[in-house]
């Protein structure tokens, strides 16, 4: 039981003595892993979690199988401190990838992201642990902040970034998995298809609206326009741009099926643990924004999918436990029989996989763009409680998601003892926080510089000017 995960933090790691666990031991380091990155997918956009729109049918049929989590949360609102998160099972403040790298002396320095912006080559990844363990590693990234320049080569033999769509990435992983699928290896993808700006394919933009009549075109231009009070949306408007968001996941699933089924014909399927998930979440005005970022810490972004396919599992689960993006580099690990060789802050969701009763669990997420912390926010999510720390930005929130599942009504003032308890389990997260990261080497602060493709990159998803 995760309520407060403390007791978790205290100790390094811990292998459970499930049936998975035996099962698994018994075929050390005989598997391969595939762990894909959605950019910007929101869960409730699927149809494995239950979308109205038939987005994701590949997805759905390949996942079948598969244990799916319906109440996974990222550990950021945007992509560089999730993403770390992920690849490191620690939190942003104990990673340190955590500033946005807007500010004018990084751009003037010729794009050259200092310490704090970066995934700090000091941090053990999950591709270090399996290379190090002898697995052939790749991976195959959409650029912008999964850039190797941010840190997020480390640990793969292979790692190529710059693509636009899931569709470039298959081109280069589909003949990489006809050579290498009798190797024992890790797979990294990470697409982009469903961040805007929210254009795919003329068959998929008018997939899901086509009798739309006005200028939404999806652009970041207009994305922007309206987050900064200089552009209204219709009802229809606003109908519209979801309708070609959705059309974006559709495409990515298409192609996703196109990988699926390769797998399947290399007969390497039933061989790998495969995981799906999400660096965070989109919003479309359900709080008054579009996108993601740090003024966004509600579940439209928080939430995230997060499904396995685990070898040899005929039997699909639905789990309803509250689980984070930081478990799954351990129940990766776990499932390989590997203890990691640094701390990690998450824990083995493989329990719960193999059938394993779900408790209540905890989740905590926090962002902070600017270097001196005035946008910090942090995030406890429980399966009945939203409580949201503005640091120093606004005031703080708090939900009631059995009675309010949209956020939309703050009961701050109704529930001061609420507010007590959480925030000790807020006092406590940070503290141990604070003992793990005094556990790990400290931060070398070696920036990188990005090259002028990555560049463009970051411009034409809005991150630069």
């Amino acid at each position: 039981m995760r309520v407060f995960r403390l007791s978790l933090l205290a100790m390094i790691f811990c292998l459970s003595l499930t049936p998975g666990r035996a099962a698994t031991s018994a075929l050390r380091g005989e598997w391969n892993v595939i762990l894909i990155v959605n950019d910007a997918l929101r869960a409730d956009h699927m149809g494995t979690y239950s979308y109205a729109r038939n987005t994701t049918p590949h997805i759905d049929r390949f996942f079948k199988s598969g244990a799916i989590f319906s109440n996974a949360f990222a550990q950021a609102t945007w992509t560089l401190p999730s993403l770390a998160s992920i690849m490191t099972s620690l939190y942003p403040s104990v990673h340190g990838a955590i500033y946005f790298p807007n500010d004018a002396k990084w751009v003037e320095d010729g794009y050259t992201p200092p310490a704090g912006k970066i995934l700090d080559n000091s941090r053990l990844t999950l591709a270090e642990v399996l290379q190090d363990r002898g697995y052939l590693t790749a991976g195959v990234a959409s650029g912008g902040f999964t850039n190797s320049a941010f840190g997020f080569s480390q640990g793969f033999s292979q790692y190529v970034d710059g693509y636009k769509s899931m569709q470039g990435i298959n081109r280069t992983i589909l003949p990489w998995l006809e050579k290498n699928h009798a190797q024992k290896f890790f797979l990294y993808i990470h697409s982009i298809d469903a961040h805007d700006p929210y254009k795919t394919s003329p068959r998929f933009d008018q997939l899901w609206d086509p009798d739309y009549v006005g200028d939404i075109d999806g652009r970041r231009e207009i994305v922007t326009a309206v987050n900064n009070g200089k552009r209204t949306l219709s009802k229809d408007d606003l109908h519209h741009l979801i309708a070609l968001y959705d059309g974006g996941i559709s495409y990515l699933d298409e192609q996703l099926g196109q990988l699926f089924d390769k797998l399947d014909e290399l007969d390497v399927a039933d061989k790998t643990l495969i995981v799906l998930t999400a660096d965070h979440g989109e919003q479309f005005m359900e709080h008054g924004n579009l996108s993601h970022g740090w003024l966004a810490p509600y579940d439209e972004v928080l939430r995230v999918p997060l499904l396995f396919r685990v070898p040899a599992q005929a039997t699909g689960r639905q789990i309803a436990q509250v689980v984070e993006s930081i478990d799954i580099m351990p129940t990766i690990l776990d499932f390989l029989a590997i203890t990691p060789p640094q701390p990690v802050q998450g824990q083995s969701l493989l329990p719960l996989v193999y059938g394993a009763a779900s408790q209540a669990g905890t989740a905590f997420a926090e962002s902070a763009h600017s270097d001196d912390k005035r946008d910090a926010v942090r995030v406890l999510r429980t399966r009945r409680w939203k409580y949201i720390r503005r640091m120093n930005s606004g005031p703080d929130e708090l939900y009631d998601l059995k009675k309010d599942p949209l956020e939309r009504v703050n009961r701050i003032a109704e529930e001061p003892d609420l507010i007590k308890s959480l925030t000790l389990q807020f006092t406590q997260w940070e503290q141990e926080n604070l003992r793990v990261k005094k556990s790990l080497p400290p931060l070398t602060g070696k920036p990188s510089s990005l090259e002028e493709e990555t560049v463009e990159q970051l411009k034409f998803l809005g991150y630069l000017p």
